[in-house]
């Protein structure tokens, strides 16, 4: 990052402060500029002129999607290093049944299709129920007739997405007779 004319001043404050800038001058650059009010222009990627204002607020969202990243692997990462080194033997590789010996395997257990199919449903209203939030946040600034026409419309789509499954029998729980 190449600083312009005007951030003479902003090398003074920044040297005067005693922070450390490398070659670049990344690190103390953002220091100095999160920490003061002063907002030079940056060059963007294509040549763009940004102000940093706009960057920073993007690198909030960097770090919205870092800390989401952070902690959708940490569970992995933490698996990973406190599983257990050693090989297991037979008789760990068996199930528990209060005593009675064990018969079969584990993981031979198969859910049924129709677990699945509720899954899937619920999945999908569940993800289509999220794009109702932009609409709730938004609604004052519409014109409100209009707004309501809209949401009718999108919960509509919704319900004959509700009647199809229906009418296909997916909500039909057939048992099966293990007789």
């Amino acid at each position: 990052m190449k600083f312009y004319k005007g951030d003479r001043f902003l090398r003074r404050q920044i040297f005067d402060s005693g922070l450390k800038i490398d070659s670049a001058g990344v690190p103390g650059y953002f220091v100095a500029v999160l920490m003061s009010d002063y907002r030079p222009e940056a060059q963007g990627v294509f040549g763009m002129l940004i102000e940093e204002e706009s960057l920073i607020e993007y690198m909030y969202i960097m770090l919205f999607l870092g800390v989401g990243f952070a902690v959708a692997f940490a569970p992995f990462v933490a698996a990973w290093m406190l599983a257990p080194r050693r090989k297991n033997t037979g008789s760990h590789e068996s199930n528990y049944e209060c005593g009675i010996e064990p018969y079969g395997k584990a993981w031979d257990f198969r859910y049924g299709v129709a677990y699945y199919l509720y899954a899937l449903i619920f999945l999908a209203f569940d993800v289509d129920i999220l794009f109702l939030f932009p609409v709730a946040t938004a609604f004052h600034e519409a014109e409100p007739l209009r707004a309501i026409v809209e949401f009718v419309i999108f919960v509509g789509i919704l319900s004959l997405a509700i009647v199809y499954a229906w009418v296909k029998g997916v909500f039909n729980w057939q048992r099966k007779n293990n007789s």
